[in-house]
């Protein structure tokens, strides 16, 4: 069994569209709902987790380059409803099932950032 906190940031449902090989738990649920990302971090790897799922694409540079606890899979979906995850799903239950190194990994296609001179098109 694979066991996976889901960071607050994160759609609950995703949960089930996962395989019955993976165990998902929100992070309130087990009382981390207040935790800072790194605190959370120590705590899923302390738990017993195998893999920290978040929407927050900022974890990553709070983190900085110490050494992670555990895996941490980032879901790169424009929003947080199911329309915006689902395209995700598979890609992301194929990353869950791989065998992680402890480090950051990107599931969807990274937020696009507008340069400042660039115009943004509508």
């Amino acid at each position: 069994m694979i066991r996976v906190l889901f960071d607050n940031d994160v759609n609950a449902n995703i949960a089930a569209h996962l395989p019955d090989t993976m165990e998902a738990t929100l992070a309130y649920a087990v009382g981390l709902a207040t935790k800072s990302n790194s605190d959370l971090i120590r705590a899923a790897a302390e738990m017993g987790f195998d893999a920290l799922l978040t929407m927050d694409r900022n974890m990553a540079m709070q983190w900085g380059a110490r050494p992670l606890p555990i895996p941490v899979v980032v879901l790169n979906a424009l929003r947080k409803d199911m329309a915006s995850v689902m395209p995700h799903v598979p890609v992301l239950a194929e990353v869950l099932a791989s065998k992680l190194d402890h480090s950051f990994h990107q599931v969807g296609p990274p937020k696009r950032a507008n340069r400042g001179n660039e115009a943004v098109k509508r």
